[in-house]
This record gives structure tokens, C-alpha cells and sequence, in this order.
């Protein structure tokens, strides 16, 4: 850790209290020279479930750079500019960088053209520092330019090329406020990629030599909440379609040091709504409409606000409508709500027949089933799903735990899964005589005590003795986040039975008759339905799983961007 010593309107003095970076700074002339020692390795990221790790970087450099310095930062890394008034020692002694007295009258003007370019989108053109320091003059130009495009006088091109410029001059102006100056120094404060701190460091230095820097660097020793709290997230990029991202992200952002689930909800999510959703024909349906949703997202078709949400989900309407045509046509032979017709379907495909359990140790896993003509059998896949995602997510808690070195909550979390555990084993060894034995002396003595236990002693040294509630809290929101988990038959079973009734319905009538009740009842039951499995599916996924392990507590990563 690298912490500032003292700081006053000539002087800067840097102390390094790390053996792995030392950096010699000295004052000549209020000019600022630095030689850097770089003893480290470079800083592994943390795979893709994590955040990309970041580190605080402060560059102190003649005031003169300071505009230039925040454009080859915004052009060629990935940075989040902080404001520099945050430290209090700054904050004394320094002001903010004056932006451009032309700024009022750039913004004005950008508003006006802001509204013409969203109809003809942006180009693609490299910024050179000379494009982004306009002048009174170049701003007047721009406004006969706007002039002309609105009559139609002027190319797009040559109007988008003017636009991006200004674009460019307003958001460095804007920014300024956040950089603070002494008489010759300009303090800027940015988070970065770990990885590209040396590489940032030397990009300045050769554009600048009489430059400085701080750096932050986090030690096992020096972690703390604040440091977590203070820190942004910058997401990693996640193999799983981003539409289950947008899912998490609706939750909350994830910590710096908060592991990200959205590739785990893109293979449990369309897995639950499936067995609520889980109907052949309406799933064949489901991904049609989201083939067609695909195809107009890529045609670029204006639609209100409303629509445009409806649609950004066309991935996520194929994949639900894929997995449940699988779940309705093996598992619960249904289309359209006959059983009939999907065992027809079945039978004409010459699909082999499917076993009605595998077991895997002593669980049995059902696979053929049907929330109406066999509930039970559905209630006991209900239960397999709550242990199997419910243990995953304590899970990730432990390794969110391991990853901070918090030890005393690992320890806490083995004692958390050992008794869910437990509960799991009585259930899948005596089924539903469970509840005769789950009093029993001895069955507490052996299965229950050590691991309440070990949860007890982890959280009361992880946070005192008032976390011994928080404990029970825990075991007994075990036995009600499993149980929530029948709102799966609950769902399903309203599912198939609505369909049901208007295809037999339908069946009894005549046939002109039948085809469009058909027609109705399908759109009805598949925007009803399949909202309300929706959103059942992830409320299961945002309380039952995320809140073992996910807080959403954390700070989005904001780009500092020119265009």
C-alpha cells in the first residue's frame, strides 16, 4: 500500500509500504519526476465468474497535461474517473480543473444534435487530441453545419464527423470537475484494469515525463469492507447469453469480490421454468415467437418502449421454448394439454421410451411425470431441484468466502450445508417417514447438533455473539426456501390443467369451432402462464438461491468515454 505522506501546493511526497513496488518521486522546480521499480507480477484475473480486479491509481502530472492525459486514458484503457476532492488531504488543499468558458454553449449545441443523430447512428473514426479541443470557432462552424443538415444541405457523414467531435469536447469538459489542481500539479484519480496499470503508468510517463503516481494496491492483510464497499465492479465477460446477465443485474450488481451467477442461471433457469411451462406445442410456439423477436432485433425496427423490452428478450423466449418442448414431450407428454396428442407425436417420431427413474446413489430422480396424473412424483422432482440449487448456493458463499479469506464464515457455511445436507439424506434414505425419525434422540444427537454446532461457533467468530440469531435464521429459512420451491407443481400443474380444458373443450364441438377456441385458449394460457411462470422462476432464483451467496450490493464500473 502506497499512502500519501504529505501534500501541499508544491510538494507531493509518496511512502511505499510494500515490498513489491517502489516509487522514487522528486520535486525539481514544482515538476514532478518519478522513477518506478515495478517488483511485482503482474495480477492474474480472477476467471470469468469474477470481477476483473481493479486498482486506484492517482496520476500527478503538470497541469498543463491534464487534458491530454485524460484523453489517452479515455481513448485506449478501460478507466473509471474518480473525483480527487474524495481524499481529504486533496480536498484542503487544491480545486478543481476550470473547464472551457465555451462549454454552456457546446452543450446547447449538442443537445440540438443529439436528437438528429440517433436517427442515422454513429460512425466509426479515430479521435486524434486535436479533434477533441474545439474552439469558439469551431464551435460556430458546427452551428452553421447543424443548420444545414436540418434543411438537408449538408452530408451525413460530414454532420456525424462534427457530432462525434463535439460529442468528444463536452464529455472531457464535463469531466474536469473531478480532477483537482494546485498551482502547477493536476491530480487525476482513476480505477483500472490491474492487468494495465504498468502499461498505463509508461504511456504516461513517455507522453509526460514530469509526471507521478499513486497506487493502491490491496494486501491479503490490508482487506477490509470499506475497501470492498469503495471499490467498482468491472464485469467480466460471461459466456452465458446476456440476457441472464440483464436477469442478475435487475437483482444488483455484484462486489468487487462477489462472484457473478448469471452462466449457473442460464443452465437452472430455463430448467425450472421448463417443468412449470412444460407443454410441446406451447413451447414450439414460445420459440418460434422468439426466432421472429430475433429477426426484428436484427432488422433494427423501431418499436415504442414498451415492445423494445418485449422483444430484447427473443433469446431468452428460444431458449425456454426449446427446453420446454423437450420437458413437455419426454417428460410430461403433453401438447397443447393432450397427452393423447403428444404420445401420437411421440410414438410417429419413433423416439425410444424413456425409463421412469435413474438413480444416482440413494436418489431417485423421476423423469417421466405429470403435475396432474402424478403430482406426488413431481413434488419429489420439486425436491430434488430445492436441495441440488439451494446446497449450490451455499456453496458459492463459501467460495465468495474463501476468495476474501474470510475463514470463520467458511467454517459457518460447512456447518450451513452439513445440516441441509442432513435433512437431505433422512429425505432420500426414508421418504416421507422422515418426519417420524427427524425427531428421533439420537437423530439430532448424530445429524443435527455437530453441524449446528460448527454454524453457531463459525458466525459467532465471524461477527460476535449476536450472530447466533442470524444462525438460527439460517437453518430455519432452509426448511422455507425448500418448500418454496412446490410452487414449481403448483404452477405446472395450473399450467396443464387450464390447457387441458380447452383442448377437451374444443374436442367435443365442431371442428370450425374447435381450431379457433384452440387458437385463443393457447394465446391466453401461453401470456398468462408463461408470465407467471416467469416470474415464479425468478423469484425461485433472486430469494431462494441468490440470497445465499449474492448481496447486488456493489457499484457499476463507469467507463470514462469520450464518444
Amino acid at each position: 500500500m502506497i499512502r500519501l505522506v504529505r501534500f501541499d501546493i508544491t510538494t507531493v511526497l509518496l511512502r511505499c509500504t510494500t515490498k513489491q513496488l517502489l516509487i522514487i518521486v522528486l520535486n525539481i522546480d514544482n515538476y514532478y519526476l518519478a522513477k518506478i521499480i515495478c517488483l511485482r507480477k503482474s495480477c492474474v484475473a480472477g476467471g470469468k465468474l469474477f470481477p476483473k480486479p481493479l486498482t486506484r491509481l492517482k496520476i500527478y502530472t503538470p497541469i498543463g497535461n491534464t487534458r491530454r492525459a485524460l484523453i489517452i486514458l479515455a481513448m485506449n484503457y478501460e478507466v473509471q474517473l474518480n473525483s480527487a476532492f474524495d481524499d481529504r488531504n486533496v480536498s484542503e488543499k487544491a480545486k478543481p480543473v476550470q473547464p472551457s468558458t465555451d462549454l454552456p454553449y457546446a452543450l446547447t449545441l449538442y443537445e440540438k444534435a443529439e436528437r438528429l443523430a440517433k436517427e442515422y447512428g454513429m460512425l466509426s473514426i479515430e479521435l486524434k487530441t486535436d479533434d477533441v479541443s474545439l474552439t469558439k470557432e469551431d464551435l460556430v462552424r458546427f452551428e452553421g453545419l447543424l443548420e444545414k443538415f436540418s434543411k438537408g444541405e449538408s452530408s451525413k457523414d460530414e454532420f456525424l464527423k462534427a457530432y462525434i467531435k463535439l460529442k468528444a469536447f463536452c464529455n472531457l469538459e464535463s469531466e474536469l470537475e473531478k480532477v483537482a489542481c494546485t498551482d502547477k500539479v493536476s491530480i487525476i484519480d482513476v480505477w483500472a484494469r490491474t492487468m494495465d496499470v504498468d502499461v498505463i503508468i509508461d504511456s504516461i510517463k513517455s507522453a509526460f515525463p514530469g509526471s507521478a503516481f499513486e497506487i493502491f494496491e490491496k494486501s491479503h492483510e490490508d482487506h477490509h469492507k470499506e475497501e470492498v464497499e469503495s471499490k467498482p465492479t468491472l464485469l467480466s465477460r460471461s459466456r452465458a447469453p446476456e440476457v441472464f446477465r440483464k436477469l442478475v443485474l435487475s437483482f444488483g450488481t455484484p462486489k468487487s469480490n462477489e462472484l457473478e451467477p448469471s452462466i449457473f442461471m442460464a443452465l437452472t433457469y430455463p430448467i425450472i421454468f421448463a417443468f412449470m411451462f412444460g407443454d410441446l406445442g406451447h413451447g414450439i410456439l414460445l420459440t418460434i415467437a422468439g426466432v421472429y423477436m430475433f429477426f426484428i432485433q436484427r432488422k433494427g425496427v423501431k418499436l415504442g418502449e414498451t415492445l423494445s423490452i418485449i422483444v430484447s428478450g427473443a433469446k431468452l423466449y428460444i431458449i425456454l421454448g426449446v427446453v420446454s418442448s423437450i420437458v413437455g414431450l419426454f417428460m410430461y407428454r403433453e401438447a397443447f394439454g393432450s397427452h393423447e396428442l403428444a404420445q401420437e407425436i411421440y410414438n410417429i417420431m419413433g423416439l425410444p421410451e424413456v425409463p421412469n427413474y435413474i438413480s444416482i446413489g440413494i436418489v431417485r430422480i423421476p423423469i417421466r411425470m405429470n403435475p396432474i396424473e402424478t403430482p406426488l412424483t413431481l413434488a419429489r422432482m420439486c425436491i430434488i431441484i430445492a436441495f441440488f440449487q439451494i446446497s449450490f448456493g451455499i456453496i458459492l458463499s463459501t467460495v465468495n468466502a474463501a476468495r476474501a479469506r474470510e475463514n470463520w464464515k467458511i467454517v459457518g457455511n460447512i456447518g450451513w450445508l452439513a445440516f441441509y445436507w442432513a435433512i437431505a439424506y433422512l429425505f432420500f434414505s426414508n421418504g416421507i417417514n422422515m418426519i417420524n425419525i427427524i425427531f428421533n434422540f439420537n437423530t439430532i444427537l448424530y445429524y443435527f447438533l455437530p453441524p449446528i454446532l460448527i454454524l453457531i461457533v463459525g458466525r459467532v467468530m465471524e461477527g460476535g455473539f449476536g450472530q447466533v440469531f442470524e444462525a438460527l435464521e439460517q437453518m430455519i429459512s432452509l426448511i422455507s426456501n425448500t418448500f418454496s420451491y412446490f410452487r414449481i407443481l403448483a404452477i405446472g400443474a395450473a399450467h396443464t390443467l387450464f390447457s387441458k380444458i380447452f383442448f377437451d373443450l374444443g374436442a367435443s364441438i365442431n371442428l370450425f369451432i374447435f381450431i379457433p377456441l384452440l387458437a385463443l385458449g393457447t394465446v391466453l394460457i401461453m401470456s398468462f402462464e408463461g408470465m407467471l411462470a416467469f416470474l415464479h422462476c425468478l423469484r425461485l432464483h433472486w430469494v431462494e438461491f441468490f440470497m445465499k451467496f449474492y448481496s447486488g450490493t456493489g457499484t457499476r464500473f463507469k467507463q470514462f468515454k469520450l464518444v
